[in-house]
């Protein structure tokens, strides 16, 4: 039987092959707990490919591995369950982990990558700030309900039931 190693795991994936692309071929690194990622260093960022698709917390953990005490930026990357889109922690907290447009991602990537590590962080914490807010058109979150809710939440059977009853009562009110 043959046997599929990680860096052919890696390449069918379309975004790892864009990063590399455009970061060129990034070097193994590996947390004390023995996560393995793949890792580029640029001028205002660390960046960090996670292959697997895991916990909010593991993603959290890893980025917070690799971060440490330090200033400089750190940016972790993992697949997602769409293949449209990346989980993103950072780059300058580990909260919250976002999932957003891989394309989008890797073009604000692109584009900060030249920046002071100071620009960079704060670009690309206000760019995946607003692709956030865009999963939902015409609604502005913030401090009212969260993404996730917005996104896994209100797709629960039971919230589209709450939800289309207070439709239809506002229907017969109006």
């Amino acid at each position: 039987m043959p046997t599929t190693n990680t860096r052919e795991i890696q390449y069918a994936n379309p975004t790892i092959r864009r990063i590399e692309a455009i970061f060129g071929t990034g070097r193994q690194w590996t947390s004390q707990d023995r996560t393995a990622t793949t890792a580029w260093e640029t001028a205002a960022y660390y960046l960090l490919w996670h292959d697997e698709t895991v916990s909010e917390s593991d993603l959290r953990r890893l980025w917070t591995a690799r971060k440490g005490r330090q200033a400089y930026p750190v940016v972790l990357l993992a697949p997602s369950d769409d293949e449209a889109k990346v989980q993103v922690v950072g780059p300058q907290n580990d909260r919250p982990v976002r999932e957003l447009p891989a394309g989008r991602v890797l073009d604000l990537l692109e584009y900060s990558r030249n920046l002071s590590a100071r620009a960079a962080a704060s670009f690309l914490a206000r760019e995946f700030s607003r692709l956030e807010e865009a999963v939902v058109p015409g609604l502005r979150v913030k401090d009212l309900l969260t993404p996730h809710f917005l996104r896994e939440r209100m797709r629960w059977p039971v919230n589209q039931e709450r939800l289309s009853g207070a439709v239809e009562d506002m229907g017969r009110a109006g």
